[in-house]
């Protein structure tokens, strides 16, 4: 069985799709570049899938709701739920590109000691085959970073927990291509996946690449159960993780860059970038800042944050307003934020200035505020 196995993984990985012209590690193009690589990444990770027979579903807006358990889609597995829930996964499998947005970084957007790895807003590369097709599915995800990223086999970990006998098992097959793998040397919930289902959840391996003696993950692979069985199995890869590792960049926002923020040279620089772009994507889909609903209200603290940070360092309205133009033209969506955020910025700082019970939140603002009147 394992020799018809490593048969078809070799069958399988036999193709060369190179879709940068740089190699792994050694070249570290212009930011102004990164959002046309990360457009690559998506067109090559759909038409790879497509032409091995997966299905491709639409992606959904950010703002759009499909999901009731969650505020903001965080993740492609919102929209497929259904498929997995009510047993409808095509035979050949689904595939999507879903943007999506995690506000974890909110929770210390003022605290300047914290400086978050992550962004707020990434792509979700996401498949979805049946619990049968597990083989097949983790061949050709590897197949997609090995041949059509070009990472070098050896730069490649699984990251696997060795009490997930099918898991440690599957992703021992791969090991005569030279990729490696990191045993168990994580606390048990890192290989547990919150599905937000009621009574059902995942188990996983993560996708890492190596870097010196540093592991920086760019997805999973997640059985999806329950205490019936398995559901199906879905596979995560971040475009936003894999191109910071890929070129080396500093921090996952450069993937989707704000220009002329690197001006700043401050460490909590990552942390402006990060609202702004968050900010740009939530107001491109139409959604307002509000304190009435809870989208509206994520939107209002990123732009709280951009207030914060524009009145420490010290920068002028207009010049934010530029900075998110300039971001919204190289994402290709329309001009929302730019043309909103200086008179609602106007706005709130006059009120901030004038009100007596202010929000946590304003109350950061006005110290910044207080200080640039000194």
């Amino acid at each position: 069985m394992f020799n018809k196995t490593k048969i078809f993984i070799k069958k399988m990985l036999s193709r060369k799709r190179k879709i940068f012209n740089c190699k792994f590690n050694q070249n570290t193009p212009s930011l102004e570049m990164m959002p046309e690589y990360t457009r690559k990444m998506i067109q090559a990770f759909l038409q790879y899938f497509s032409e091995k027979g997966y299905l491709m579903i639409p992606c959904v807006l950010i703002t759009s709701g499909i999901d009731p358990t969650v505020r903001l889609i965080g993740s492609h597995v919102s929209p497929m739920k259904n498929y997995f829930i009510e047993n409808k996964i095509p035979k050949n499998g689904l595939i999507m590109s879903q943007p999506c947005i995690r506000t974890h970084n909110l929770k210390k957007i003022f605290d300047d000691s914290v400086i978050p790895a992550w962004g707020s807003y990434f792509i979700s590369l996401g498949a979805l085959v049946m619990p049968e097709k597990i083989t097949e599915l983790c061949t050709n995800s590897l197949e997609y970073l090995l041949n059509s990223i070009n990472i070098p086999a050896e730069n490649i970990i699984l990251r696997i927990n060795s009490a997930d006998r099918d898991l440690y098992n599957l992703a021992k097959k791969y090991a005569y291509l030279g990729i490696g793998y990191d045993d168990s040397t994580m606390p048990e919930k890192y290989y547990r996946h919150k599905i937000d289902i009621e009574d059902i959840w995942g188990r996983n391996f993560n996708y890492a690449i190596k870097k010196g003696d540093i592991l920086y993950d760019i997805g999973n692979l997640i059985i999806i159960e329950n205490k019936e069985g398995k559901l199906g199995v879905e596979l995560a890869l971040g475009t936003s993780t894999i191109l910071k590792s890929f070129f080396s960049l500093s921090h996952v926002n450069s993937v989707n860059p704000v220009f002329g923020i690197e001006k700043i040279n401050n460490p909590l620089q990552s942390k402006f970038e990060d609202a702004i772009i968050a900010s740009a994507i939530l107001f491109s889909e139409g959604l307002i800042p509000s304190a009435s609903d809870s989208r509206g209200r994520t939107l209002r603290s990123y732009l709280r944050a951009i207030m914060y940070f524009k009145n420490k360092f010290k920068i002028h309205t207009e010049s934010i307003a530029k900075m998110m133009w300039q971001f919204e033209n190289s994402q290709k969506i329309n001009h929302s934020g730019s043309n909103f955020i200086v008179s609602y910025i106007h706005k709130i700082e006059k009120e901030i200035l004038l009100q007596n019970n202010l929000s946590k939140e304003e109350k950061f603002i006005l110290i910044e505020m207080k200080k640039n009147f000194t």
